[in-house]
């Protein structure tokens, strides 16, 4: 009973062998084939070889049929960020047919149009926009229709309740050959942006006018000062003419100390007019000869130069534009500081020049006292002096003039010094500006 049992077996097997084979390899995999593969055989000694063949022929279909199905699940899952970044983003994205209407679009660009997102579909995208963006809006599909060029562009937007904003619209093809005809809309209201423009517009216009007032205050003040300065001085010296030989030591020591502090305001008030002009007077820019701008400097200060026995070393200066006026004025003021604070014995300033791939360096370099680092930016502000005015003559004007005429040639300007070695004024012209303001 047994044997004919086991005989069946086998004839039935061979007739079904490998439908059942293939079969259970379907069903249960990689695994089951491997164990069909290899242990049925030795069970049913009948399984013919040619079955064998079929089954290791079958192995890499399913191999592939598994890996298409792990592939597939992570096109899904990528597919789901996508679908859920484009549905949290607080930008508008729509897709948009070669009709030009919505194909679909996400809740952020139906919120900003007041529609919900399942309004939207089948109706024009320029729906909301402006009538006098209407135009502007037209051009930029034809362009990307035409040549697939992206545009990006500003636009109003009426809303479904109408109310009114600003947008920026662009407008892109999509980068995949094989996409649906059409393009991306991507929306971004602009009304923060624009009321924060206008706030800071408004504030640089107040800015501006207060400036304009503080100059003209400074200036009309300094000048009035001038006239009692004058008087005082005057007066002093004829009281000290008519009381000559009369007046005693002690008024006599008064009367100078009170023409000094006359003389010492009058060149305050007329470098204070000279800082205020640095800044106020309107610049004519034209192809300044720094060489040119240099000569007149020095000529300026030709008694000065002969009376500490400077030597000046110059190198060839190039042309720049600029305004005449207030870069000889530079120059003149930093040689006048080189000539105040360098070195007593053998004094000498050199004019340097260099170039960088974005600006001009020009320079001023004595080998005087230096400068402590730690005052290497505070005097170039007004009044700011290191030394009593026992040590040094000036009003601490000069430099702050240096960094107005800088400022306005959009520049900068700074010194890199040491004490006891020396000191070198730099400060840059930028050569790519052609018009200055």
């Amino acid at each position: 009973m047994a044997e004919a049992s086991t005989g069946e077996m086998l004839r039935a097997f061979r007739g079904r062998a490998a439908l059942a084979l293939v079969s259970v390899a379907l069903a249960g995999g990689l695994a089951s084939l491997i164990h069909a593969e290899f242990v049925i055989p030795v069970v049913l000694a009948g399984v013919t070889a040619s079955l064998i063949q079929l089954i290791r022929e079958l192995k890499p279909l399913i191999q592939a049929s598994t890996d298409l199905e792990t592939e597939t699940e992570a096109l899904r899952e990528h597919l789901c960020d996508v679908d859920g970044a484009i549905c949290a983003s607080s930008e508008g994205i729509a897709r948009v047919d070669e009709e030009g209407q919505f194909v679909w679009v996400n809740a952020a660009y139906g919120a900003m149009l007041g529609y919900e997102p399942e309004e939207l579909k089948g109706m024009s995208a320029k729906t909301g926009v402006h009538p006098e963006d209407l135009e502007k809006m037209a051009k930029a599909f034809d362009v990307l229709r035409d040549s697939g060029l992206a545009s990006v562009l500003q636009v109003r937007i009426i809303t479904k309740t109408d109310h009114t904003f600003f947008t920026r619209v662009e407008l892109v093809r999509s980068f995949d050959p094989e996409a649906q005809p059409g393009f991306f809309a991507f929306i971004q209201d602009l009304t923060e942006e624009k009321e924060i423009g206008a706030a800071l517009d408004l504030k640089s216009t107040e800015l501006a006018r207060l400036n304009t007032e503080l100059a003209q205050f400074a200036y009309v003040a300094a000048h009035d000062l001038q006239e009692p300065a004058r008087k005082v001085i005057s007066f002093s010296a004829l009281l000290e003419k008519d009381f000559e030989g009369e007046l005693p030591e002690n008024a006599r020591r008064d009367l100078h100390f009170i023409s000094d502090a006359a003389r010492r305001m009058q060149h305050l008030v007329a470098d204070l007019l000279t800082l205020s002009r640095a800044g106020r007077t309107a610049m004519t820019t034209e192809m300044v000869d720094l060489d040119a701008c240099l000569d007149t400097a020095l000529d300026a200060l030709e008694i000065k130069v002969e009376e500490t026995g400077a030597e000046i070393i110059r190198n060839p200066l190039p042309t720049v534009n600029g305004d005449r006026t207030l870069l000889t004025q530079l120059l003149q003021n930093l040689v006048s500081n080189a000539l105040k604070f360098c070195d007593e014995d053998r004094p000498e300033i050199q004019i340097t020049v260099d170039r960088t791939p974005s600006a001009l360096v020009i320079g001023v370099r004595d080998n005087g006292i230096g400068i402590e680092p730690v005052y290497a930016k505070q005097i170039f502000q007004p009044f700011k002096r290191l030394h009593g005015r026992g040590e040094y003559e000036g009003t601490g004007i000069g430099l702050a003039i240096c960094q107005k005429a800088v400022d306005r040639h959009r520049g900068k300007i700074w010194v890199e010094s040491e004490i006891g070695k020396g000191s070198h004024f730099r400060f840059t012209i930028d050569e790519s500006r052609r018009e200055q303001q």
